[in-house]
């Protein structure tokens, strides 16, 4: 972070994929996880003009798995993208405020109910028991009508 001229704000050191608060050198409050930073994608999301306002759950039935994810602006490249590996069911496609925010209330609430991610990807869950924790989750988040 010094390198980049980001002030680490969080009080203790959390892991490499577990977000970090940071104070970018423009002083926006932003929470990147250090595994991302080091790979090049940068500290800040309103400074890479990454606003994380668009939520998705898709699903893949043939391997029985749910996938939860956000992205910025129009969501049909990250989408496709998604069907191509064989998520093909849009279960969920929403412009949020905070998407980010909403991802993460899900991943708490997935790990409180004890599921575990799938291939040590922290995005990918059990289809039967994740699909009904995470569309809770969404369904009564403030500003989501119903999906």
């Amino acid at each position: 972070m010094d390198e980049l001229g980001g002030v680490v704000v969080e009080p203790s050191w959390l892991g490499a994929i577990v977000p970090h608060r940071v104070r970018c050198p423009e002083g926006h409050e932003c929470t990147p996880t250090p595994h991302d930073v080091g790979q090049g994608y940068g500290m800040c999301r309103y400074c890479a003009h990454m606003f994380w306002d668009w939520f998705y759950v898709v699903t893949n039935p043939q391997l029985s798995r749910l996938k939860l994810g956000i992205t910025s602006g129009d969501p049909g490249q990250r989408l496709a993208r998604h069907r191509y590996r064989g998520y093909v069911d849009v279960v969920r496609s929403l412009a949020v405020t905070d998407a980010r925010e909403l991802e993460r209330a899900c991943l708490r609430t997935l790990g409180l109910a004890g599921l575990r991610p799938l291939v040590g990807r922290r995005e990918y869950f059990d289809l039967t028991a994740a699909f009904p924790v995470v569309l809770d989750v969404v369904d009564n988040w403030p500003g989501v009508a119903d999906g």
